[in-house]
């Protein structure tokens, strides 16, 4: 297929040298030949670089950038600058697209210039799909602006940066690609990208080969890491009531939505502290009153009654109410010396 839709895909890499081969592969291999390959190196200490360079040789649409460890946000935020492309694509260096990824996006794109196509990843070696969106029945659906903003505070369906191809304009002066923020950072981008996007198209098609990879930042478990990511997975969920505010839907029933989403993707923390046999039942305590009395907890106490958030909670199925309403009425009723029942109850598993 021939085409003058330029596509530029940017990965961030570091300490990736046992993957990396394969998701550059998998991006010079692709059916659709108008594409540019963005590596941008963030640090590695491993043969990362080494390997990135000799990939840049054997073939002209790689570009390659080498700097200090900064993070993935800001990784991906040289690429950007760096890309040259109408539309962009986000890969993560230890995962992988299918060969006919870039030309079906942009079959599509020939016919109508979305701001944005989504589409699901499969995480490897599961076989799992990952943020599922019910269809339906349909193949595909355009997503009007009220059912992204509810999609982006209700469920994780356009949480994920690589699972879609951009609009390149819709990606400049990005607050979070300017942080080094590591946890849920793609949600914080797509909260600002998705509110300017104005045609955003849902593909249920499966392109992405999600790895999962236990020493990544959301597997590791240590005291330390769980408090960091803790406290920004708040911070980033928080902007929720500042983004619904900015979509004019700032009503009771989202803002208790907005609650949810924060008790919910806080509560990994719960269970994995937990497994570090470690750590004692007062400093667990500790923990939980230095991370769960900040301000937007305080606020959600006041300002949204409990009743709201167990409606949000009926609309959950059965299972996951029964290992979540526990630690979340905790959390709000700040009894956190009962946390560590979850030790005896609960399968300790995010």
């Amino acid at each position: 297929m021939k085409s003058n839709i330029l596509v530029s895909i940017v990965v961030p890499v570091y300490n990736n040298e046992k993957e990396l081969e394969e998701c550059i592969k998998s991006l010079v291999k692709q059916t659709y030949k108008n594409i540019e390959i963005i590596l941008i190196n963030d640090g590695s200490k491993d043969s990362s670089y080494q390997l990135m360079k000799e990939y840049q040789k054997k073939y002209s649409n790689i570009i390659t950038h080498n700097q200090e460890n900064k993070g993935a946000s800001q990784a991906r935020n040289q690429g950007i600058r760096k890309a040259t492309g109408e539309y962009l694509m986000f890969v993560d260096a230890d995962d992988w697209i299918d060969e006919n990824t870039v030309l079906e996006l942009v079959e599509i794109l020939e016919k109508k210039k979305y701001d944005n196509i989504r589409f699901f990843g499969i995480l490897e070696p599961s076989g799992k799909i990952k943020n599922q969106y019910d269809f339906h029945g349909e193949k595909e659906r355009v997503l009007e602006k009220d059912e992204i903003y509810q999609l982006l505070i209700t469920s994780k369906t356009l949480h994920n940066l690589c699972f879609g191809i951009y609009k390149s304009s819709l990606l400049k002066n990005i607050e979070s690609f300017e942080n080094n923020i590591s946890f849920a950072e793609d949600y914080w981008a797509n909260l600002d990208i998705l509110t300017k996007a104005e045609s955003i198209l849902m593909l249920n098609k499966t392109f992405y080969h999600y790895r999962e990879n236990q020493n990544s930042t959301t597997k590791i478990i240590s005291k330390e890491k769980i408090i960091k990511n803790t406290k920004e997975a708040v911070f980033v969920y928080s902007k929720l009531f500042e983004y619904i505010k900015k979509w004019n839907i700032d009503t009771a029933e989202n803002r208790a939505e907005a609650a949810f989403s924060i008790l919910d993707n806080t509560r990994w923390s719960i269970f994995n502290i937990m497994k570090d046999e470690s750590v004692k039942k007062e400093e667990v305590i500790t923990l939980f009153q230095h991370v769960f009395d900040k301000e937007v907890f305080n606020y959600i106490r006041k300002d949204i009654p409990w009743k709201e958030l167990k409606k949000v909670l009926k609309k959950k199925s059965l299972g996951y109410k029964l290992k979540n309403y526990w630690n979340m009425k905790i959390i709000y009723k700040r009894k956190y010396q009962y946390l560590w029942i979850n030790k005896y109850l609960f399968s300790i598993k995010y």
